[in-house]
């Protein structure tokens, strides 16, 4: 009974999915990282990242 309805709700979330993506891609990142749109979402990549993360409070507030 809920099929079409169901299939419509599926489609905009995935496109609001990528927008929000998209959005966070352009998001200005600091220098040496890169941000690209994957399968599961943003990857970010660039040296020392794990500790930049821990120090740089842009980096773990990718995103707000």
């Amino acid at each position: 009974m809920f099929e079409k309805l169901t299939k419509a709700i599926e489609r905009r979330a995935a496109r609001e999915v990528q927008r929000t993506k998209e959005r966070l891609v352009e998001t200005p990142v600091p220098p040496g990282v890169t941000a690209q749109v994957g399968d599961e979402g943003i990857i970010l990549s660039g040296r020392n990242l794990r500790r930049r993360m821990l120090t740089d409070p842009h980096l773990r507030n990718f995103g707000r």
